[in-house]
């Protein structure tokens, strides 16, 4: 049963009924290609985070331009990195000291410390 790794977030894959299904929430494994695994470890601001191949971020961390929607089935593309996450102010201090305790924090792929 997949669960989002996002710092707070509580998104979890379960019964057909469950919250995340209705919402059309998805769960995407990290990648395999080192660099771009490394931005999404970055973006989620773990230290020594070495996630298993069963570790998922959910779509609500990716922008909209992360999806690939021109089939019957929705994909996330293959450069997409999440940058949306809702960071607790210890965390948020690193890169925006003005972003509050439960704000919803967006950072461009490109920043990664």
């Amino acid at each position: 049963m997949p669960s989002c790794s996002a710092f707070t977030c509580t998104n979890r894959m379960g019964s057909k009924k469950s919250e995340s299904t209705s919402k059309n929430i998805t769960f995407h494994k990290f990648p395999k290609d080192l660099q771009r695994r490394q931005e999404w470890i970055q973006n989620l601001r773990r230290e020594n985070y070495n996630p298993s191949c069963h570790v998922t971020v959910c779509s609500q961390h990716f922008e909209d331009s992360c999806f690939d929607k021109t089939g019957h089935t929705i994909r996330l593309k293959q450069d997409a990195v999440p940058t949306i996450f809702a960071f607790p102010s210890h965390l948020i201090k690193l890169t925006d000291s003005k972003h509050s305790l439960n704000e919803v924090v967006m950072f461009p792929a490109s920043v990664t410390s």
